[in-house]
């Protein structure tokens, strides 16, 4: 008997080292993979900045909206954000949308051309937008410094000067980059329980169970998802007629971004956060390169980086609209060159980022 014991457990020794080598064998040849592509990466020449300024209104939307599909936003949201962010160019002209979007103080311009519409010329109801439409327009704004040669304009120095973020850490985080993507997800990989949770949703959602044609449906999914990540949505039955009620399955096919806040939506008020990192979750596992997910990891990583380099201007609770969420992790990804990465891998470098440096309850 105690022959038996030692023979089982030797081989169960022997199969976990063989996990942990084929493990390990796939982290390698995916890391040879990525610093390959790194090596290879072209060198990007930016157009000048006087070619867009010289067009008219509907190319300029035009060129704004192909940025925005290939940057994975969704016909609806894209129709959106064009509407808001050409909102001053609409209302005040040609002149004076190249003259806030290029000034050397835009923060401060920006808000009082937009105050100044809304509080006199808009129609009634457009006033309580004003927190849209600065998104749009800061959006817009990073498209062309990204986009476009504007060095001789020195906007780069103002937008980090003038940012109103000053919040004081007591953590050193490494810069975002290729490299350090590599080395987080690497680390992500080699933890288990975060390995096999992820592997596990990815089947159920894009394998075992791929569409929300059934109550069982959505509840196997919801109940996982909360459970897993322990998200602490209570009325968990309650969620799930209300995913039902949703169309989900349509929404989801043609990546309509509107769907995270409408199911974000169970109660009537305000939207909880555990509703907000469900829904996200629930849309992202569908479709991994349409939505990324939210958790208070990667809440943290955005908030440190926008402090530190400015690489989006936002307020704390924009991170909780996820349309403007969505917007934000696009800046970051654009910001840092690190555009080879979906949504998805994006998320889990910053969560495991996010778990080194910052304790949040999740």
């Amino acid at each position: 008997m105690a022959k038996k014991r030692r023979n089982n457990l030797k081989n169960n020794k022997s199969v976990e080292l063989k996990d942990k080598e084929e493990l390990q064998t796939s982290i390698n040849v995916e890391e040879n993979k990525e610093i390959d592509y790194i090596e290879n990466i072209p060198e990007i020449k930016k157009i000048d900045i006087e070619e867009i300024k010289n067009k008219e209104i509907d190319q300029v939307k035009d060129l704004y909206r192909e940025y925005l599909g290939k940057m994975g936003w969704s016909g609806q949201a894209i129709e959106i954000a064009i509407k808001e962010a050409f909102f001053l160019w609409d209302k005040s002209g040609k002149d004076m949308f190249w003259d806030t979007v290029l000034s050397r103080e835009f923060d401060r311009v920006v808000r009082r051309e937009l105050k100044y519409l809304l509080d006199i010329r808009a129609t009634k109801g457009v006033d309580s937008r004003f927190g849209d439409y600065l998104f749009q327009i800061q959006h817009f704004r990073q498209y062309v410094i990204s986009e476009f040669d504007v060095e001789k304009l020195e906007l780069k120095k103002d937008y980090k000067e003038n940012r109103v973020y000053e919040k004081k850490y007591s953590v050193d985080l490494p810069t975002p980059s290729n490299e350090q993507v590599l080395i987080y997800l690497s680390k992500q990989k080699n933890i288990k329980e975060y390995y096999y949770r992820e592997k596990a949703m990815e089947k159920l959602f894009q394998q075992l169970c791929v569409e929300n044609e059934t109550v069982e449906d959505i509840l196997i999914k919801v109940s996982s998802l909360n459970n897993v990540f322990d998200i602490g949505v209570n009325e968990v039955f309650r969620m799930v007629k209300h995913i039902e009620s949703l169309d989900v399955d349509s929404r989801l096919k043609v990546g309509d971004i509107t769907l995270v806040m409408d199911i974000s939506r169970m109660k009537p008020g305000k939207i909880t956060k555990n509703c907000f990192s469900l829904a996200s979750k629930f849309c992202g596992y569908h479709k991994l390169d349409e939505y990324p997910m939210y958790n208070e990891y990667t809440e943290e990583i955005l908030k440190y980086y926008r402090d530190k380099d400015g690489f989006s201007q936002f307020e704390d609770d924009d991170i909780r609209d996820y349309i403007k969420y969505k917007g934000i992790i696009m800046d970051f990804r654009k910001f840092y060159n690190l555009e080879k990465y979906d949504f998805f891998r994006l998320g889990q470098y910053m969560a495991q980022l996010g778990r080194e440096f910052f304790e949040v309850k999740i």
